[in-house]
């Protein structure tokens, strides 16, 4: 795509018409095909093609979740898509999660363990 239609993207984007036409190019900017859009938004390709031919007015959640995407394709930030997938396949998650939380200057503040056992020391914090 390039960086012209990709600003067309963005301003439709930020502007949120919720027309047909700019569904498809919405779609069509992120490089999506109807399938792959339907997929990610666990519904019936049919009803992708419904929006993008006007039969059906566009469900605004599923253009929500379409135009952040294209907001991050802009901003260079591919989570977005991943954060979907796993919506959709959620992982399993470990029995013991550490996470280590970095204040603004860089340094590790604070360090919580969940997961423990009743019996064990609480979570830190």
């Amino acid at each position: 795509m390039k960086l012209f239609e990709l600003r067309v993207a963005i301003e439709l984007a930020k502007a949120g018409p919720r027309a047909a036409e700019s569904f498809k190019f919405l779609r069509k900017a992120v490089g999506l095909e109807p399938a792959g859009l339907a997929e990610l938004l666990d519904l019936p390709e049919e009803f992708v093609g419904y929006w993008e031919k006007g039969e059906w007015p566009v469900d605004p959640r599923a253009h929500a979740v379409l135009c952040s995407l294209v907001l991050a394709k802009f901003e260079q930030k591919p989570s977005s898509l991943d954060c979907l997938a796993v919506l959709r396949e959620p992982r399993k998650l470990a029995r013991k999660v550490r996470v280590t939380l970095i204040d603004a200057l860089g340094h590790a503040a604070k360090t919580l363990q969940f997961g423990s056992a009743a019996r064990s020391a609480p979570a830190t914090a």
